[in-house]
């Protein structure tokens, strides 16, 4: 997000961006436990692993990294605020 959006945005829709990022780290979170339980399981029973599987983990572990700097930014903008 650019400096110039979050200063003009309002304290609601800084919480709203806020929530909606949460909500979207957990999801993609919780993705990724999924999807390597079932690698992992999958390698411990000798089968051969799902290469989709596998680059689908992958895109769910960088889609939470790649949100968690505009969550970091939102954040402190807020905090900002509160001083």
């Amino acid at each position: 997000m650019k400096e110039k959006n979050l200063k003009e945005s309002t304290n609601e829709e800084l919480k709203k961006k806020e929530k909606d990022l949460k909500g979207l780290i957990g999801v993609l979170s919780v993705a990724t436990a999924f999807l390597l339980f079932f690698i992992i399981r999958d390698s411990l029973n000798g089968e051969e692993i799902e290469m989709s599987l596998m680059i689908i983990a992958i895109c769910s572990i960088g889609g939470g990294v790649s949100l968690y700097p505009q969550l970091k930014e939102i954040k402190e903008e807020l905090a900002s605020r509160r001083d």
